[in-house]
């Protein structure tokens, strides 16, 4: 095989298990295809970002032979995942990249692996689509739940795992801030990921298109919208009540909540508790925006008004005339609320306990 010496552009032959060397004085190794081949098999995370460092520093000589290994790796079962997380990531990596599309190609179900969903939703954090932004924000956490899970089983010492715990309550801090709008990324590490993009030219670019043809070699599903009839808003005890979660996987029904719900999940402060039923739940921006109707609302039980959670529930119920809210909050069941959206905005609503979500599922259906 010949390549291009960087330094002096003459054409070299190289050849594996040894040092080659230009009459320029200039290194010139050889891609260790099948030692990186056998890290991919062993889902060693780590090789992702070797594979990406030397794909950055050495596209000029060995760009179309990553390229080429990383086509190869995906078409087999054992190297697919790390060859695609290692190809999102190199596109992630070069400004003015479509990576996003990559990588919700890749999320059609998200890897149980929290390495890898970290490297995911990263990608989903680097562009200019907030919503992008939330989804990767409610998968850190997510994330930092799994980890937690993995280092508890691997019998971690105490100090490694309140480590986490400070990097889970650093992660929530930052995510109110940007929610709020006075950060513009979900956490710190997508803003220093921003800055240190690489600059694009004419030979990264063609390396780039020929990296984002991966995700149609290895048959990566196609983006679609969840086109539903039926649309439920859940509130933050639905989520983890085991009455209401376990139909979340349900195809045939939309299953939302506004951004305030992820936030007091956040508020419990214990990664341990972090509900992975959120993982079925997208989680929808509200903002400030309520209308009268719904903040006048009061609870003749509670003998005050609801909080600031259940009117962004009751909100998000109304913009996306949802068909029921899921929710034992005598707040949301008892203050009015479906016969004011019904007579103000022609909105048929259903207040739904978790506990009797069930029947409602069989009445719809009926």
């Amino acid at each position: 095989m010949k390549v291009t010496c960087p330094s002096c552009s003459r054409r070299v032959r190289i050849k594996p298990n040894r040092e080659n060397l230009c009459r320029c004085g200039e290194i010139l190794d050889p891609f260790p295809a099948m030692d990186f081949k056998g890290k991919f098999a062993s889902y060693r995370c780590n090789s992702v970002g070797e594979v990406t460092r030397r794909f950055l520093d050495n596209y000029q000589t060995e760009g179309e032979e990553i390229v080429s290994f990383l086509e190869d790796c995906v078409k087999m079962d054992d190297t697919r995942i790390m060859a695609l997380l290692s190809a999102v990531e190199i596109i992630r990596s070069v400004k003015g990249t479509d990576h996003c599309v990559f990588a919700r190609r890749m999320v059609e179900r998200w890897p149980l692996n929290h390495k890898m969903r970290y490297m995911l939703s990263n990608c989903l954090a680097l562009g200019d689509d907030r919503s992008k932004h939330i989804e990767s924000l409610k998968q850190r956490i997510i994330g930092i739940h799994l980890e937690y899970g993995y280092m508890r089983g691997r019998g971690e010492r105490e100090e490694k795992i309140n480590e986490l715990r400070r990097r889970f309550h650093q992660t929530i801090d930052w995510g109110r801030k940007f929610l709020s709008g006075e950060e513009r990324y979900p956490n710190i590490r997508i803003e220093r990921m921003a800055r240190s993009l690489v600059g694009s030219n004419e030979g990264l670019e063609k390396l780039v298109e020929g990296l984002m043809r991966i995700a149609d070699v290895s048959d990566l599903p196609r983006i679609r919208d969840r086109n539903t009839d039926i649309i439920c808003v859940v509130d933050t005890n639905a989520i983890s009540n085991p009455e209401a979660s376990k139909y979340f996987s349900l195809q045939n029904i939309r299953f939302i909540a506004p951004e305030e719900v992820l936030l007091e999940i956040s508020r419990w402060g214990h990664v341990e508790w972090t509900p992975l039923e959120l993982d079925n739940i997208e989680i929808i921006e509200v903002g400030d925006r309520i209308p009268r109707e719904i903040d006048t609302m009061f609870s003749k039980s509670k003998g005050k008004e609801p909080s600031l959670a259940d009117k962004k529930i009751a909100t998000l119920a109304l913009n996306t005339r949802a068909n029921a809210i899921i929710s034992a909050d005598k707040d949301l069941s008892d203050s009015g609320l479906a016969f004011s959206l019904e007579k103000n905005y022609g909105l048929h609503l259903d207040v739904v306990s978790p506990s009797g979500f069930h029947r409602w599922i069989e009445r719809i259906k009926a």
